[in-house]
């Protein structure tokens, strides 16, 4: 792509107002945007007049109240969807109908339900668009770096535990996506313990074995550790915030950063540059998976 026209839909806390104004922070989506050259942030969509204002105000960017009023002004061709999961699907179908877009970025978990999921990615591959779901941890590169760790003995086999908040479908699809990332492809699962959160998630407690590890995923209310990974004289941990740790020695804290190394593992994509940024089909197996094991749950 030569002009990369970028529309930021959702100005909230992970689209504009999430740590906007610390110094040397690139965790959300407009200051991620706005750091790559690449990258042209054209507008913003929201329709709190506040957040627009404070949108257009930092960034000296146009910023409009839905889609309709930025087709009037603007025709990017890359969208950023940073909206309530409730609205998303229907937000996206808006996009493709009203532009022609190349690439739309959106936030996880897309729906709580499986076949929009599928619904939203069959309209993207009929259009030929690029599409991408914020599943940042794996552009993270001390989880590249990690990952290269993993691969150099391909004979290990991994154990490990991975703490989540929230619920299954809306945070746990983070973690999982990285262990597919870091391990290689599902083989089966093993429900340990179940509790629906609401009518749309649910608190899963489940062993999945892949390729390269098997891992416990574990419900937590609150919880300051993400993940702890053992094998013989290896002790890899993650907690919130932090960096991540290979027995005493530590990888560089890349947190801050988070959203940036996202754009430009996305970047790398577009050009046709090796890169490790989620594609549409790792999308389908990520889903595939998460909504495979609520299913078995309910048996």
């Amino acid at each position: 792509m030569n002009d990369i026209l970028c529309a930021l839909v959702g100005l909230g806390n992970i689209g504009f107002e999430y740590k906007r104004n610390f110094n040397n922070f690139f965790q959300n989506h407009s200051k991620a945007l706005n750091s790559i050259n690449r990258l042209n942030l054209i507008a913003g969509v929201d329709k709190s007049p506040n957040k627009r204002r404070n949108f257009s105000k930092k960034y000296n960017i146009n910023s409009f109240k839905n889609l309709t009023e930025l087709k009037k002004r603007n025709n990017p061709n890359f969208f950023v969807v940073s909206v309530n999961t409730k609205d998303l699907t229907k937000i996206i179908k808006e996009i493709v109908n009203k532009f022609n877009p190349k690439v739309i970025v959106c936030e996880k978990p897309i729906s709580f339900n499986y076949n929009n999921v599928l619904e939203i990615i069959k309209l993207c591959r009929k259009k030929k668009i690029k599409f991408f779901v914020n599943f940042q941890r794996r552009s993270d590169p001390s989880f590249i770096n990690l990952k290269k760790i993993i691969n150099k003995k391909k004979s290990q086999i991994f154990k490990g535990k991975v703490f989540y908040e929230k619920g299954f479908i809306y945070n746990c699809c983070h973690y999982i996506n990285l262990m597919l990332f870091l391990f290689g492809n599902y083989k089966n699962h093993k429900i340990i313990k179940i509790k629906k959160i609401n009518k749309n998630d649910y608190k899963i407690d489940t062993e999945i074995k892949f390729e390269r590890a098997t891992i416990n995923f574990i419900y937590k209310n609150k919880t300051n550790k993400e993940l702890e990974i053992k094998k013989k004289d290896k002790l890899i941990l993650k907690n919130k915030n932090s960096p991540l740790t290979i027995n005493s020695a530590k990888f560089a804290k890349t947190f801050k950063m988070s959203q940036r190394y996202f754009y430009l593992e996305l970047l790398k994509n577009l050009y046709n540059k090796k890169n490790n940024i989620c594609d549409i089909n790792e999308t389908i197996m990520t889903f595939k998976l998460i909504f495979s094991i609520i299913n078995s749950s309910k048996k």
